[in-house]
């Protein structure tokens, strides 16, 4: 990663948190710091959820989905003024999650340890997550999901900054196609990315979509060491918080 980007500066996210149309709320959990919740966040789960939680077969994503969708409906609960049992999602016809008769979106997305969820008021959002791995072959993995014009770019980053260049790509991808709400069933190497430290991030190539690249703002931050986020709005906020989650919920211990 690159020494001269700072860390995010996470405060504890308020009880009645107030979103005004500008504005975008990013809230970070950590999984291992919410397992004391695990037996309470169940039982705000729908029946689908948990169905769903049961078909991973290890246990320990079962419980990362079941603490995650959890936070996500106490986090979005405190925004539509609602019990988080009582949320219903709806979902496109791409899989992606959103909700009826509100102007509240979201998006989702984790790594190992970490979810992060964000939040506008009145247009669509996505972000992306990565833990960044020191020894993977970048330029390998980057014919897979870039065009032609992004790999010549990769192909000219010095080895140091191969690292940084290569998930700025793939975030910014990740993040842009989940805010359309295609993710992943749209052509990773159809859309194009800026990544370069001259260049303004946004997206290119969309023009067939509802949403052309000129609409769209990258924001890049780094949620935590070894880490990068991009998250795609279709403006810039006026007013960017971070937010750190601490749970409401009633702590019930698992039986030993």
């Amino acid at each position: 990663m690159d020494d001269s980007q700072t860390l995010i500066d996470w405060t504890t996210g308020p009880a009645s948190p107030i979103l005004q149309a500008g504005d975008l709320h990013l809230w970070r959990l950590k999984f291992d710091d919410l397992k004391d919740h695990f037996k309470s966040f169940q039982q705000i789960l729908s029946s689908d959820e948990l169905t769903k939680a049961h078909q991973y077969h290890f246990t320990a994503d079962q419980e990362k989905y079941i603490i995650g969708r959890a936070a996500t409906r106490e986090i979005l609960s405190r925004y539509l003024k609602t019990t988080p049992a009582s949320i219903i999602f709806s979902y496109n016809n791409f899989g992606k999650p959103y909700l009826n008769n509100t102007d509240l979106h979201f998006n989702v997305s984790h790594t190992k340890s970490t979810l992060l969820l964000a939040i506008t008021k009145g247009h669509p959002i996505g972000i992306d997550i990565e833990d960044c791995q020191p020894k993977l072959n970048f330029l390998s993995v980057a014919k897979t999901f870039c065009n032609d014009t992004e790999y010549q770019k990769l192909l000219s980053i010095e080895t140091a900054h191969l690292n940084l260049a290569f998930y700025r790509c793939w975030t910014r991808k990740e993040a842009v196609l989940k805010a359309i709400g295609h993710g992943l069933f749209f052509p990773l190497d159809a859309l194009e990315v800026t990544f370069l430290p001259q260049e303004t991030a946004h997206g290119k190539n969309l023009s067939h979509t509802d949403y052309p690249e000129s609409s769209w703002e990258i924001i890049e931050i780094i949620p935590e060491p070894d880490c990068l986020a991009a998250i795609a709005v279709v403006k810039k906020p006026d007013q960017l918080l971070f937010y750190s989650f601490k749970s409401t919920q009633q702590i019930k211990c698992m039986p030993s």
